[in-house]
């Protein structure tokens, strides 16, 4: 590789980490506790008041969508129907991630 090669060349993947490491916000309070921890702050911790109620309204409803989805398999197959149909999407998504992990380890 010549020297104009070298100048132009991309920096290296940790070099360019350590730099959007620098960027990272946060409170006052999370930069006590990173430092009384001894570590460096990683991921970008802003969270405002509509993520948060957006996010405490999805945990919220989680039941009530459970209990309505799974009224329709009760109705039409019964339990049995429910754990057999749960079972074999299950075994589906098992595949899909076989199938993911494989490629992401190539």
């Amino acid at each position: 590789m010549s020297n104009l090669d070298k100048s132009t060349a991309q920096p290296h993947a940790e070099e360019m980490e350590m730099d959007d490491r620098k960027e990272m916000a946060g409170t006052a309070k999370d930069a006590q506790e990173m430092d009384r921890l001894g570590r460096q702050q990683e991921l970008n911790r802003n969270f405002r008041f509509i993520s948060i109620l957006g996010f405490s309204s999805t945990a919220m409803s989680t039941w009530e969508i459970v209990l309505s989805s799974t009224l329709f398999g009760l109705l039409n197959g019964g339990l049995a129907g429910l754990v057999w149909g749960f079972f074999f999407v299950w075994m589906g998504y098992i595949t899909v991630f076989a199938s993911l992990a494989e490629m992401a380890s190539m």
